[in-house]
């Protein structure tokens, strides 16, 4: 009986206990990218790499590259030449 007890405190206890959110970054002040392939870049603040971000679609050399938030998270949204582009995956530097 206090076995089960326990295992359902610990399975309510996972299930509510915020998860360290690694790929959450602020990416306030970044004004450089540059390019690895055509679906990953590197955001930089200054000449400090800030985070790797990787997106659903195509970036180019010559793309514009607009974040909507000064926080990026995977599965948030950014603009690549205008257009609506899913992220992948953000992982910070």
């Amino acid at each position: 009986m206090n076995s089960k007890i326990i295992i359902i405190l610990l399975a309510i206890t996972a299930l509510v206990t915020p998860v360290r959110a690694d790929y959450y970054v602020n990416i306030s002040g970044a004004n450089q990218w540059a390019q690895i392939d055509s679906q990953t870049i590197i955001v930089y603040r200054y000449s400090r790499p800030i985070c790797l971000v990787k997106v659903y679609g195509y970036i180019y050399s010559t793309s514009e590259i607009r974040f909507l938030d000064d926080t990026i998270s995977n599965f948030d949204k950014m603009l690549v030449d205008r257009e609506v582009v899913d992220i992948r995956e953000v992982k910070r530097l």
